[in-house]
């Protein structure tokens, strides 16, 4: 597939699958047959930092963008009565004094996690995003990094975030820092991904490596794993933890 703009998210819904692209729009894909169902943009067609798709059916479809003002705009692409119609922003939320990098969205506790370019993480209660009209609280605003922060992931009993610090943070949902996993050595973490149930947290930094961490309470907080070996017939060596 080939989109004309940059891809910030994707979700497969009923054997389709939704791309939030850069510009903020919609499209709808059909992949066995190779075309384009919908394209829906927003009103505001501006350029975007982030973007989050939540849903499982298209009517159902939300998408939380991250726009270059700082603000997050919360729409629904189905609302389009017509293809390619723009549908306006159901809800416009501000907060941040940087660009958004990533964003997080806890269905069963109804939160949304938010990482800037202004070293913080928001919290916020957003009920459930899928119905039109909501409200939208910042019961967080957290300041750990000494950077911009590039990740966030919420897991039910924790928060994690990652940055250009090189610096991993596990954070609970009130805003207080349980962990900090440091390891990667220059350039800041880009990719967090984690277990909750087997405690797991794996990063991925711009230093070419690949750390795998425990959280609070489990095995031997706050230390790497080594040795993640990735072989290669034609990079020949071992990806560095």
């Amino acid at each position: 597939w080939n989109m004309s703009d940059w891809i910030w998210d994707a979700r497969w819904l009923e054997g389709n699958v939704a791309l939030a692209l850069g510009h903020n729009s919609v499209v709808l894909y059909d992949p066995v047959v190779g075309c384009m169902l919908q394209d829906v943009p927003c009103t505001d067609r501006c350029t975007l930092s982030s973007a989050c798709l939540i849903g499982d059916t298209w009517k159902e479809l939300t998408i939380v963008a991250g726009a270059v003002s700082n603000q997050l705009l919360v729409w629904y692409p189905a609302a389009a009565l017509i293809d390619n119609k723009p549908v306006a922003p159901d809800r416009r939320v501000s907060g941040h004094v940087g660009v958004i990098f990533s964003m997080s969205y806890l269905e069963s506790k109804g939160l949304l996690a938010t990482a800037s370019e202004d070293r913080s993480v928001r919290i916020w209660k957003v009920g459930d995003l899928r119905v039109p009209g909501g409200r939208v609280q910042n019961i967080g605003h957290c300041f750990g990094h000494s950077a911009r922060v590039w990740q966030v992931k919420l897991l039910e009993n924790y928060l994690i975030s990652a940055g250009e610090d090189c610096v991993c943070l596990v954070w609970s949902h009130e805003g207080e820092i349980l962990q900090a996993f440091r390891g990667h050595q220059g350039r800041g973490i880009r990719a967090v991904a984690a277990h909750e149930r087997q405690a797991w947290v794996v990063t991925g930094g711009d230093d070419s490596g690949i750390r795998l961490w425990h959280l609070v309470g489990r095995g031997y907080p706050g230390s790497g794993v080594s040795a993640l070996c990735f072989k290669s017939r034609s990079r020949p060596g071992t990806l560095k933890a």
